[in-house]
């Protein structure tokens, strides 16, 4: 009948599971990616689906996900420098089939490329409120994780060095699409890099750039951002020198900054 309740108990569990095989079961639309990617390491998953459903009560089971990666590799056309040491392990829960009550957390995923290693965690809750809370550390070069995984959108180059961390919620209305942010502090360096974005007429061709962005309060008018330096070049346009910004109410900002923008140029 079809307002009869279903129970469900479910458990479904894998363990040791050969991550070579992955690129086999990516959706349709991005197998011409998995082709040419090649994945090493194991896995294990847990998948639980229990509770009831009932469509007259509006009752549906919760669903539970535990994934964990360890010593994974991944490269793309077989580039020169893959991604080695590849740790995840990570939960999901989805209570009642309820996107909005989705919860997502990320206890470990940390990775080596080349030098540099990259270590983060966070939760992230959805909802109306949304949440998240994280720490990040990272040294990457741009340019051999781009061919390394195959993504294509931009063309990259430089080391970037980073480190942040971020607590709080996402408060959005229909007045203030950001009323409320996350606690923030973000710093990051840029060494001899570059960037092209396919749209983009010419490429800035030297950049380096030494950043600490903050918000202490959550409101995202209250945002500093402290430019140490930028040194960075497209064509015959250039920016060099330093800036400090100390919100983004009125602005106040304290720099010695020279740059010279054709605007034919990046439009």
């Amino acid at each position: 009948m079809p307002n009869e309740s279903k129970v469900f108990d479910l458990t479904v569990s894998s363990e040791k599971n050969d991550l070579q095989y992955i690129p086999a079961i990516i959706p349709e639309a991005y197998q011409e990616w998995a082709k040419e990617v090649e994945l090493k390491g194991s896995s294990t998953i847990l998948f639980t689906m229990k509770g009831i459903m009932n469509a007259t009560t509006n009752q549906n089971p919760d669903i539970h996900i535990d994934a964990k990666i360890d010593d994974g590799w991944m490269n793309y056309k077989k580039s020169s420098f893959p991604i080695k040491n590849i740790n995840l392990v990570s939960t999901v829960d989805l209570q009642a089939l309820d996107p909005d009550k989705m919860r997502v957390k990320v206890d470990n995923l940390d990775f080596k490329l080349l030098d540099g290693t990259t270590k983060t965690n966070f939760t992230y809750w959805a909802g109306k409120t949304m949440f998240s809370e994280g720490i990040i550390e990272s040294s990457i070069d741009l340019e051999a994780l781009k061919n390394a995984t195959g993504f294509n959108q931009f063309d990259a180059k430089g080391i970037l060095d980073m480190e942040g961390s971020w607590k709080g919620s996402i408060v959005q209305n229909a007045k203030n699409p950001l009323k409320k942010i996350p606690t923030f502090y973000l710093k990051a360096n840029l060494e001899n890099g570059y960037f092209k974005m396919n749209e983009m007429p010419a490429a800035l061709d030297h950049i380096n750039l030494d950043l600490t962005m903050k918000n202490t309060d959550g409101n995202i008018k209250n945002t500093s951002v402290l430019v140490h330096k930028i040194d960075a070049k497209a064509m015959d346009n250039y920016m060099i020198g330093r800036l400090e910004l100390k919100n983004l109410n009125n602005f106040p900002i304290n720099a010695d900054f020279g740059a010279k923008i054709h605007l034919e140029d990046i439009i």
